[in-house]
């Protein structure tokens, strides 16, 4: 993989981009997207390509934080509902 190709596919420019190593056959690099913009660009990469997210920390409001770290919180479950018959 290319840093180039890669950042070119985020509609980015270099300079838009950081990378945190490099080697004959990885990148690691991080740059700014939407989670949409990920998996559509790392699909397209035919699997030669993991996006792993990084939450911006300082938009986390320290609340949030205490509450999943306590002994009482778990995982919301989300279940689609059955659309309404009219």
């Amino acid at each position: 993989l290319d840093f180039n190709d890669i950042v070119a596919s985020f509609n980015k420019l270099e300079e838009e981009a950081m990378i945190v190593s490099s080697s004959h056959n990885e990148v690691c690099l991080v740059l700014s997207t939407t989670s949409v913009q990920g998996r559509e660009v790392t699909d397209s990469f035919g699997g030669s390509l993991i996006g792993v997210p990084l939450p911006d920390i300082t938009k986390i409001h320290s609340g949030t934080i205490d509450e999943v770290l306590s002994k009482g919180w778990s995982v919301p479950f989300s279940q689609e509902q059955a659309p309404k018959n009219s």
